[in-house]
């Protein structure tokens, strides 16, 4: 939806303006100020910067379309703004629960890092896709980490079909 303006702050966004909140529009309005000047093509400018208000207006309307649905049970720490996909669906990510292990190695830059959660991608107005996630920066485990990650991979598994909302 879109609505004509007179604000001087935003009447440059045209048919964006309506769909940007105050934080985007500040954003736009600052990185305009930082990025015209002498040598600069206004209408570049102008023009990537119509590109970045264009996302950011996509992203608010896709926010505002799913504001009615309830922050997901379960879920741990971040969970993601709701995404348009390509395929039309509207998604977001969250953890369900999260486990890190890490030891230090003969190089002291280095350290086995393995990060295992359960989480979720839920899709708009249908069933949340569970999934188990595994992340290992260094593969030279010991035969003890070796099963402590097959704890956790087993934990992760059942906390990803506990996940509601299904």
């Amino acid at each position: 939806m879109s609505t004509h303006t007179t604000d001087p702050s935003t009447a440059w966004l045209g048919e964006y303006a309506a769909d940007l909140t105050p934080e985007q529009v500040d954003s736009l309005n600052h990185l305009r100020a930082e990025l015209t000047g002498p040598g600069v093509s206004t209408a570049s400018t102008i023009r990537v910067l119509l590109e970045d208000a264009a996302d950011y207006a996509e992203h608010t309307r896709t926010q505002r379309a799913a504001a009615h649905v309830p922050h997901p049970t379960g879920a741990v720490g971040l969970v993601e703004d709701w995404q348009e996909w390509d395929d039309g669906t509207i998604r977001r990510s969250y953890d369900t629960a999260s486990w890190e292990n890490t030891r230090p190695t003969l190089d002291t830059v280095q350290s086995t890092a393995i990060s295992v959660w359960a989480g979720a991608c839920e899709i708009l107005d249908a069933p949340s896709v569970r999934f188990v996630g595994i992340a290992v920066d260094f593969a030279n485990l010991t035969p003890a980490e070796a099963r402590r990650v097959a704890q956790q991979l087993t934990e992760a598994a059942d906390k990803a079909e506990a996940v509601q909302g299904d």
